[in-house]
């Protein structure tokens, strides 16, 4: 029985090196696809801290900046400035040309009588095209220079924080993604 077996392999032109070949493709096959399936896309909150988990967010310290809508398909940035007081009298809303980043238009909002806004147009220019450049919601950095971001565009507390300093993080509602970042835990 051996001896036909063998010979049956003869005739098929089947060689022990061919047999190998075949079981070891097969094997790589499966471990790719077993990787393929296990390997999950990144989170929003984990794509931005990959492209700009580094960056220094300084020059945000004391303000916020939101995408509170579309003019035409050009964002409307609302600026808030914390500096002088922790609840600001108004904001000051700027619409950015999505193709040209060119300054569409400057809108002070006071949001209380006798709110007198002053602002350095420029500078808030500078930093909406800053903050644009993010692709994101919402950004905010406080005195502490805590920065806290909405990475989608819901109406939601913002889901990502970075703190400065691990004696910042006085609740246990966030859980660790990488370093100093952290995400609302759900």
């Amino acid at each position: 029985m051996e001896k036909r077996i063998k010979q049956k392999i003869k005739q098929l032109g089947i060689t022990a090196l061919k047999v190998y070949g075949l079981i070891i493709t097969c094997f790589l096959l499966l471990s790719l696809f077993q990787n393929c399936s296990s390997n999950k896309e990144a989170t929003p909150n984990e794509d931005f801290i990959r492209k700009y988990g580094t960056d220094n967010y300084d020059v945000f310290k004391n303000k916020s900046f939101s995408v509170r809508g579309f003019d035409e398909g050009n964002p409307i940035v609302f600026i808030r400035d914390y500096a002088a007081t922790q609840q600001p009298c108004g904001l000051v809303s700027m619409t950015i040309s999505s193709q040209t980043k060119e300054l569409l238009a400057v809108k002070e909002v006071p949001q209380k009588d006798s709110c007198v806004l002053s602002f350095d147009k420029a500078a808030y220019y500078n930093l909406a095209i800053a903050f644009l450049k993010y692709d994101i919601n919402y950004l905010s950095v406080d005195s502490d220079l805590n920065v806290f971001i909405k990475t989608l565009f819901v109406e939601t507390p913002p889901d990502l924080v970075q703190f400065a300093s691990p004696k910042n993080i006085a609740d246990t509602k966030f859980v660790q993604i990488k370093d100093n970042w952290y995400s609302v835990k759900q």
